[in-house]
């Protein structure tokens, strides 16, 4: 299969992914795992021929429990790959304008190699006021506005991780995407409106749609491959879809400290052809796709395909 970009990665596939079977779920399970242990081994491929393991710095904000659990987790995975992590916690800083200038002065004087933000950072700071900061090259998330005017120019250097993962599950389970319907529910600049372009640029027939589009049900019903990223739990009913529906639950919920998607996978999983589960979908190869990205743009960068220099 083709990538969703240059610098996605396409391996081979699995072409009979495991049943989903919980109750009376039917769908084919799109895991997650397989995914990105292929992303892993590419990893590895790319920090052996360098001279040494780029710096990635962790910025955010303690003070939000489920930020602290997101970074622990994105800081085990670097570190397993010996990626050294740096954190920047702007739990103790009092305004914007404080936690701004720690920003500043890390990358003055600690020269990390690449970026994250965790969001949200809260102290009214917006994640653009971050990015714009950010030096193009250190935007490990493609989020800054380099990076996103160039995704919609068609030709991407740094993709938002999380629809670059679903392009990733996608293409790894030989999903075909020239022609089919797909309509995305969440217009977030991190999801939905990146997803758009990956997905036009495939020849997909897109739709991006969002919690206020009218007649919404009836538009999920036209979809051959359907993802929802809007933040609520359980929100896409079965009663939405198609029969034979590929249905991407991008969500990540905690409802009474379970994690759930967007998606209602009781009604979802006998009708959908193919689902990706929450936990265990989209969510590890998103971490892992942006550490791939973070190290794959280190060695495009270097002046020696073995050396880094900074």
């Amino acid at each position: 299969p083709q990538s969703c970009g240059s610098v996605c990665f396409s391996g081979k596939g699995e072409k009979n992914p495991s049943t989903f079977r919980d109750g009376n779920l039917m769908a084919q399970l799109l895991a997650g795992a397989p995914v990105a242990k292929k992303l892993e081994e590419r990893v590895k491929t790319l920090l052996a021929q360098m001279e040494r393991p780029p710096r990635l710095s962790l910025w955010y904000n303690s003070s939000f429990p489920e930020v602290a659990s997101y970074v622990r987790s994105k800081k085990a995975k670097a570190e397993k790959l010996l990626i050294p992590v740096e954190e920047v916690d702007i739990a103790g800083c009092q305004n914007a304008s404080e936690a701004l200038e720690l920003f500043q002065k890390t990358l003055a004087s600690d020269k990390p190699d690449g970026v994250m933000v965790e969001r949200p950072l809260g102290l009214g700071i917006q994640p653009e006021d971050v990015y714009e900061m950010l030096p193009p090259e250190l935007d490990v998330e493609g989020l800054h506005p380099y990076h996103l005017g160039k995704l919609l120019a068609g030709k991407p250097e740094i993709i938002p991780p999380t629809p670059a993962a679903v392009m990733e599950i996608l293409d790894y389970y030989h999903i075909p995407l020239e022609g089919k319907r797909a309509v995305i529910v969440g217009r977030s600049l991190i999801v939905g409106r990146p997803l758009f372009l990956l997905l036009l640029a495939r020849h997909c027939t897109p739709t991006l749609c969002h919690t206020r589009t009218k007649n919404l049900e009836e538009i999920t019903r036209s979809a051959e491959i359907l993802i929802v990223a809007v933040g609520s739990p359980h929100f896409l009913k079965g009663d939405w879809i198609s029969p034979d529906c590929v249905v991407v639950d991008v969500g990540i919920n905690y409802v009474e400290g379970k994690l759930v998607g967007d998606v209602d996978a009781e009604t979802v999983g006998p009708k959908a052809a193919y689902l990706t589960p929450v936990p265990g979908g989209v969510g590890p190869v998103t971490s892992l796709f942006a550490l791939f990205q973070f190290v794959q743009a280190c060695t495009r960068r270097t002046a020696s395909p073995h050396t880094l220099s900074r």
